[in-house]
């Protein structure tokens, strides 16, 4: 059976090129994602066929700063990227998925995805643990990234249909101006499609 354009689309956006150690709390837990046939380094959980579905609700971008303290920069920055990767996210569902309609509220036969972006840094063994959104990340030439963490759900039951995970492999070097991070939501949103 030809997997759906969402299934195909979820599993694509959240490819992760390493295998988790410290999770942040978005999933519950990092068991059961599995690494896709004939893609490397690519982890998904499909629980239910996403194909049955013909809506797609996109809930707000969630970033998770994992700081102590978050001051009026952070704050901002995190906002920043929240507001551009669910427009920028939601603009690729529509382009290249054909077969659903994006829309305003979760309804009946709708696909509810819920994402959330945080940092971490990662490992030369490819293990990874999440790091504050703040300067002392970036000290001795961490190699820090962005991970993207998934949630579909059925709009109606809530029941979890999918979930998956990706650490983008373009590199963050700062924290401190939207650019910053900008390279690394592009390559997640564009570039692995």
């Amino acid at each position: 059976m030809k997997p759906s354009i969402l299934t195909v689309l979820v599993g694509l956006i959240f490819l992760a090129c390493a295998t988790p150690l410290q999770h942040t709390g978005f999933l519950k837990h990092y068991e059961g994602l599995r690494a896709v046939e004939g893609k490397t380094g690519v982890y998904f959980e499909a629980l239910e066929d996403l194909g049955q579905y013909e809506k797609v609700y996109i809930n707000e971008v969630q970033v998770i700063s994992n700081a102590t303290q978050e001051d009026a920069q952070i704050y901002a920055l995190k906002t920043t990227m929240a507001t551009y990767a669910t427009a920028a996210y939601r603009k690729t569902i529509t382009k290249f998925a054909d077969n659903y309609t994006l829309v305003d509220v979760g309804q009946e036969g709708t696909v509810v995805i819920s994402i959330a972006l945080s940092l971490v840094q990662l490992n030369d063994d490819g293990t990874f643990y999440s790091v504050p959104m703040n300067k002392q990340s970036f000290k001795d030439n961490a190699q820090i990234r962005l991970l993207v963490e998934s949630r579909s759900e059925d709009a109606m039951s809530n029941k979890l249909l999918a979930r998956s995970m990706r650490v983008v492999q373009t590199p963050v070097k700062s924290f401190q101006q939207f650019s910053d991070i900008q390279a690394a939501l592009d390559s997640w949103l564009y570039d692995e499609l």
